[in-house]
């Protein structure tokens, strides 16, 4: 995004918060002390206490001690860094959150040193909730403001692709698909136009001529980056660089090796020797027990809540089609290479795969499907019995979706660093599910990419978020089969 633009729209949010915050306090305030007289005047409820010695004075006496313990605690917890990833309105109330917990806990320490507000629990921990609300929802309303203004183009920068392999296109989608970078897509130069497209850019695509019409085309236009994602020759290599960097154009070249072989890369240099450092792939430490706890918990109450559906579907499984059971048991690649028994509801006719052996899923199978199996498989009913697999720690929540040891062996051998999806568990929805679910069946190189991108990415909060999205994507039933 402009940063000038991004800048205001901070200012924006801080502007929207020192107006917020007073109307916060005296909410809670009035929620403590005077709810009584509410319930008496409008319900007609008159055993209530009502506080008659507590006044709103005292409180807003220290309003400015608390806007700069809040400013300061806001500023910590990331609310005013600007948030570009996956709904990156998940982002902005997780850091609300984190900032709104820490001026909580400041300020309850400071009422015990000083004396600037009443310290009354009830309206520090009613500030707290409140906070998080009101402050949630003001950005978030500001987030979809930008998102108008990215949409007019008034603040966003122009972009085009050199190049139209697969990583080109990987840079094409997240233009596409992550709004919030503040990157518009203006089109692609490559040798020649691409034999395949990534699904989600099928119908945004755009190819604007070969490689060697590009200094042409961009001498005069008002094209703010460019990515190229594949070797140039270096007359053109040269013309390039020299012309971004007087024409003050933002020049990225992808690093194939880097998306392999690191989880960060950095550039440094040494008494005036630059240099591209590569660190360690995966660091997990002890950040993967947080994932377990996280699996086990939402693995209970996903089985608690939809325990009513799970034996619906399994009775209607077995009266369809009563020769075989309504839960069947493959052999799947987990971590580490350990083959493990993965469960799933059957959505097809008994040995379905009896004369073709193991084969990849698609559209035209659909006559091997039970009456009903298509339905269960448009709303990934099918793969409810997963959260058995999560409890036994076969699999996890969110990860890369686990393949039959048959496609593995294969997929080893064609595809660079397949296994190294193997480093994490495998998961009943992931990062590649939400991008494209069965239209990467028969794509496993993009699909791997996608999951090597979210084990070297990980956090809870994007779990969070993919799970999210994955709920959104089966409601509407898109791109299953």
């Amino acid at each position: 995004m402009n940063p000038v633009y991004c800048k205001r729209f901070i200012t924006v949010r801080v502007i929207l918060d020192l107006l917020l915050f007073p109307f916060v306090l005296i909410l809670s305030y009035s929620f403590k002390f005077k709810i009584g007289w509410l319930f008496q005047n409008w319900f007609n409820i008159q055993d209530v206490v009502i506080y008659e010695s507590a006044q709103i004075e005292p409180y807003l006496s220290g309003i400015l001690y608390l806007l700069i313990i809040w400013g300061v605690s806001f500023y910590y917890g990331g609310v005013y860094r600007y948030p570009s990833d996956i709904m990156p309105e998940v982002d902005e109330i997780v850091s609300i959150i984190k900032g709104v917990s820490l001026a909580t806990f400041l300020v309850m320490a400071l009422t015990f040193i000083i004396s600037f507000m009443p310290g009354s629990r009830y309206v520090i921990f009613y500030m707290w909730f409140f906070g998080i609300i009101l402050f949630s929802l003001g950005h978030y309303c500001i987030y979809h403001f930008q998102l108008y203004y990215y949409r007019l183009g008034k603040c966003v920068k122009k972009a085009i692709v050199v190049g139209e392999d697969e990583f080109a296109q990987d840079i094409i989608e997240r233009m596409i698909t992550v709004p919030s970078l503040g990157i518009k897509y203006y089109g692609t130069y490559s040798d020649k136009y691409p034999d395949t497209l990534h699904f989600t850019i099928q119908n945004k695509f755009k190819w604007l001529g070969k490689i060697e019409k590009l200094m042409t085309h961009l001498e005069g236009s008002k094209i703010d980056i460019v990515f190229v994602s594949q070797p140039l020759d270096e007359s053109i290599k040269t013309l390039l660089i020299d012309y971004c960097s007087h024409a003050n154009i933002e020049l990225n070249f992808f690093s194939k090796e880097a998306f392999y072989y690191s989880n960060r890369l950095s550039v440094k240099e040494i008494d005036g020797v630059p240099f591209v450092s590569y660190h360690s792939l995966f660091e997990w430490r002890w950040t993967h027990y947080i994932k377990r706890v996280f699996d086990i918990v939402a693995a209970i109450l996903g089985l608690l809540i939809l325990l009513p559906l799970l034996m619906g579907i399994a009775v209607w499984i077995k009266c369809i089609s009563p020769q075989g059971t309504s839960i069947y048991k493959q052999d799947r690649v987990g971590k580490d290479g350990q083959i493990f028994s993965f469960y799933k509801f059957r959505t097809m006719i008994p040995n379905a795969e009896e004369e073709t052996g193991p084969i990849w899923v698609s559209e035209e199978q659909d006559d091997r499907c039970i009456k009903g199996g298509f339905f269960l498989r448009k709303y990934s009913l099918d793969e409810l019995p997963q959260l058995v697999n999560v409890i036994k720690g076969d699999m996890s929540i969110v990860g890369p979706r686990p393949e039959r040891p048959f496609f593995v062996a294969q997929l080893s051998e064609k595809i660079p660093y397949y296994n190294l999806r193997h480093k994490m568990k495998g998961g009943i929805t992931g990062w590649a599910q939400i991008n494209g679910r069965s239209a990467l069946t028969r794509n496993p190189q993009h699909k791997a990419k996608y999951d090597l991108f979210y084990i070297k990415n990980w956090t809870i909060v994007w779990d969070i978020k993919i799970i999210l999205k994955t709920i959104l994507i089966v409601i509407k039933g898109e791109n299953a089969y």
